[in-house]
């Protein structure tokens, strides 16, 4: 075992923690207290001075206690980062409702030994059949994807891929999911977006595939702050997109980018649908002038 191994396990990585959070307060207040004495020694009597002095040193100890007790309750360090995140959503008409095809793609590396589970979390809006959904774990090919299935109280579906070994520390892998629904229950709202939650991110692509006839009125980019649960459904930041067609296939995709990503920060696309009539619509039209 190397020493870099044995320095990263969390006892040793919280000990560090917390001694460099004290020399730094340390360090912070023995540069304050010289010059508050040094200023008040020529102004206060001395036992002023003394009185300054245990009323500065005991705010600093408080204040650092405080302090690294907020740090030892709240550090939880993550076990890998995310190098690339890449969602596609492939949309298609299916009668008066619509298919989605969900692919997510990801490269991670381990920033810690013994890494067993990449998470997934997810938040669909709209509402399909119990029998339209289907998930499935692309990569790695012998992996195995633990799903929660029902949305927790965030409105998240939390999900995770164990690739049946443990990762080292600095070890890279590709993590792909697909993902089929429908929202033949409750229409599901229009936007994709994608983001790395509390996990550092380098780099995120979001695309969203139409039919070229099926091409919504309006579509844009934007950021969104998903760790305020008030505001996470509000666009923070306007963005462009790019608009490829490919005339073969019949399709049109919008795509965005980003880098670096802030924790709990997203970037996607939302669109406008346009006015059409569904087809149960248009055959009651139909009989009715027949009638």
């Amino acid at each position: 075992m190397t020493i870099e191994r044995i320095m990263d396990k969390p006892v040793l990585k919280n000990a560090r923690t917390v001694a460099a959070t004290i020399n730094s307060f340390v360090l912070l207040i023995s540069i304050a207290a010289s010059v508050l004495l040094t200023l008040s020694a020529h102004i206060l009597p001395g036992r002023s001075v003394a009185l300054l002095a245990v009323s500065l040193f005991g705010g600093a100890a408080l204040l650092l206690i405080t302090y690294t007790r907020h740090v030892l309750r709240n550090y939880n360090p993550t076990f890998y980062r995310i190098l690339r995140l890449e969602g596609t959503l492939r949309i298609e008409p299916v009668g008066d409702h619509r298919r989605y095809c969900y692919e997510r793609r990801q490269k991670i590396q381990a920033t810690r030994d013994d890494l067993r589970l990449i998470e997934l979390r997810e938040h669909w809006t709209g509402k399909g059949s119990r029998d339209s959904l289907t998930v499935k774990c692309v990569k790695p090919a012998d992996a195995i994807l633990m799903d929660g299935k029902v949305p927790e109280e965030d409105g998240r579906v939390h999900r995770w891929v164990y690739p049946t070994r443990p990762l080292g520390r600095g070890e890279q892998l590709e993590v792909e999911v697909h993902q089929k629904h429908m929202d033949d229950v409750e229409t599901q709202r229009p936007y994709f977006r994608q983001g790395g939650g509390r996990y550092d991110t380098d780099e995120v692509r979001v695309e969203v595939c139409f039919p070229a006839s099926y091409e919504p009125t309006e579509i844009r980019g934007g950021f969104w702050n998903t760790g305020r649960p008030l505001l996470h459904n509000q666009v923070i930041e306007k963005i462009d997109c790019v608009r490829t067609e490919d005339k073969v296939a019949g399709t049109v995709t919008y795509s965005v980018e980003a880098s670096r990503l802030p924790y709990h920060h997203s970037v996607g696309l939302y669109w406008s649908w346009p006015e059409r009539a569904s087809p149960n619509a248009a055959n009651q039209i139909i009989q009715a002038v027949t009638n």
